[in-house]
């Protein structure tokens, strides 16, 4: 079980068309805004099954599940709004969001 605090954003204004660029100004103090918080919880289930004269061979099944409870937390935002930009003020939209549950199944062999 994973618990992280959401990451620090701050408002920005961003300029395009100058001569030498375009330049981000922070409109708010530093670190002043934060997206949420997320619970994770992953899990392995693993089936061992030994076998050989001495049973030092074994052969493993696993079986992972991340993101267990399906928890769709907003990773990353957008932080600038633009000046002078033909697509618009886009501030807050949704940048990235905790991957689906999923899971995964593996096999292993020792010899």
């Amino acid at each position: 079980l994973v618990f992280v605090s959401g990451n620090n954003y701050t408002r920005t204004l961003q300029i395009t068309g100058l001569g030498q660029g375009s330049t981000n100004l922070f409109t708010e103090t530093k670190g002043s805004r934060r997206t949420p918080s997320k619970t994770n919880l992953d899990l392995r289930v693993e089936k061992a099954f030994y076998f050989g004269a001495d049973r030092s061979k074994r052969f493993g099944i696993t079986v992972d599940i991340f993101n267990v409870f399906n928890t769709g937390v907003v990773q990353a935002t957008e932080d600038s709004v633009g000046l002078n930009s033909e697509a618009g003020p886009a501030f807050e939209e949704i940048g990235n969001i905790v991957d689906p549950r999923s899971f995964r199944v593996g096999f292993r062999f020792f010899f």
